[in-house]
């Protein structure tokens, strides 16, 4: 999968677990994602699409306190450019869940 992870070098630590707004949206050929962990803890960031199957994991681990930037170019977990279409994007971790909604337009 093409995803690229970043943390914010702001030194900033969020107060609360956090899923933002992907930027484009619609996006192509790639979009950005933040999500921000206000603890040390397990998470897990993984795009669906609109029958609720997975179709791409960008995280899956313990991450540190800090505010994080995904890039996603389209790909899923096989390295398959996915169609055009409407997308969930979902951020879960013991201490939070949150679902949003992308458009990839090709």
């Amino acid at each position: 999968v093409g995803v690229e992870v970043a943390i914010d070098e702001s030194g900033l630590t969020p107060f609360e677990f956090a899923l933002h707004q992907n930027y484009p949206n619609p996006f192509n050929p790639e979009t950005n994602i933040q999500f921000d962990v206000a603890e040390n803890s397990d998470v897990n960031v993984s795009i669906f699409n609109i029958m609720g199957q997975k179709v791409a994991t960008l995280v899956n681990g313990n991450m540190d306190a800090g505010i994080y930037h995904i890039k996603w170019n389209g790909l899923s977990d096989k390295g398959i450019a996915l169609p055009s279409g409407m997308y969930f994007y979902k951020m879960k971790s013991p201490e939070y869940q949150s679902v949003k909604k992308l458009v990839l337009v090709k």
